[in-house]
């Protein structure tokens, strides 16, 4: 993790650009409960650092850094510095054992079936999108292709109308962000095929540098597939050399994303135990980021903007 947060405080100054996120309003609410867009909501001014324990998703971070800077007043280089996020596959275990008291996230097996009674709310959308090698000729594929081929039904390019070449079907693991993603979204149900274990990469920023690079460790990859969310993708690990392919001859982008045009999405969650007080200041930020001063803050971070 250390080495993300190095990364992203090399390539993510942008978030300097957070330099007034305390709002106007009417008050704050007690509860999570959905607020409406026109309604602003004051950010909590009784925070404390040990209230703010924020933890989740590898791709949140770069929104975890904004949310200290306008919470903590923290600037956005020490912010980055600050976060140790332990991943969407352990962060609500940080939860549970109160290591942290906001979590976001992306889907995850452990929002179905949590370590804690939790709450969860959707603050913004994010896609899955599929990666290869800038030099393989594909521009896109079909939800029922990624689906073939990783069920291993379709194993070379040529059946998708490219070159006759192996396809190398990298997968993350199950319990990912993106693995649970590709299950829900692609997959519904059918197996995936069984792979060699060095085609399962662990970190998002390798399967990126495995797929941009053509002579990787591990061997030519013109010829590999992977998949991601598309926020890491574009703003956290940008590879020239990766081409992020269309999916049902839509290419992902925010505007697609947020308009529900590409396939692919699913939310991320602002996530906090059920038995946080309704009082508390955590449950007021929560409220914050659905209102229009949050979303605002969402929106310039880069993610897509939830309207209602």
């Amino acid at each position: 993790m250390k080495r993300f947060i190095s990364a992203l405080i090399s390539t993510a100054l942008i978030l300097l650009i957070f330099t007034s996120c305390s709002g106007s309003g009417n008050g704050s609410s007690s509860n999570a409960s959905s607020v409406e867009p026109e309604q602003q909501i004051k950010l909590p001014a009784n925070i404390t650092q040990s209230q703010f324990k924020l933890d989740g998703s590898t791709a949140c971070i770069p929104l975890a850094a904004a949310l200290t800077e306008a919470v903590m007043g923290t600037p956005a280089d020490k912010a980055l510095e600050s976060l140790e996020f332990t991943t969407t596959i352990d962060c609500l275990k940080s939860l549970a054992e109160r290591k942290a008291t906001l979590v976001l996230t992306y889907e995850s097996e452990d929002l179905n079936n949590p370590p804690v009674e939790i709450e969860k709310y959707a603050i913004s959308r994010d896609g899955l999108v599929f990666l290869t090698n800038i030099s393989n000729n594909i521009k896109g594929i079909t939800t029922e292709q990624a689906r073939d081929i990783y069920a291993g039904k379709i194993k070379n390019w040529k059946e998708v109308g490219g070159e006759d070449k192996a396809i190398a079907a990298f997968q993350r693991q199950p319990e990912s962000g993106s693995g649970v993603m590709l299950e829900k979204l692609v997959m519904k149900g059918t197996k995936l095929a069984e792979i060699p274990k060095g085609e399962i990469i662990n970190e998002m920023g390798f399967l990126l540098q495995t797929l941009g690079n053509a002579e990787a460790d591990l061997g030519s990859n013109a010829g590999a597939l992977g998949y991601s969310v598309y926020y890491y993708v574009k703003n956290m690990y940008a590879n020239e050399n990766v081409r992020l392919l269309d999916i049902d001859g839509v290419a992902p982008s925010n505007a697609t994303i947020a308009s529900g045009e590409y396939p692919l999405t699913n939310e991320i969650y602002a996530v906090i135990r059920a038995d946080e007080p309704q009082d508390s200041p955590i449950r007021q930020l929560v409220s914050w980021l659905q209102g229009a001063e949050g979303k605002s803050l969402i929106e310039k971070a880069g993610y897509v903007k939830l309207e209602k």
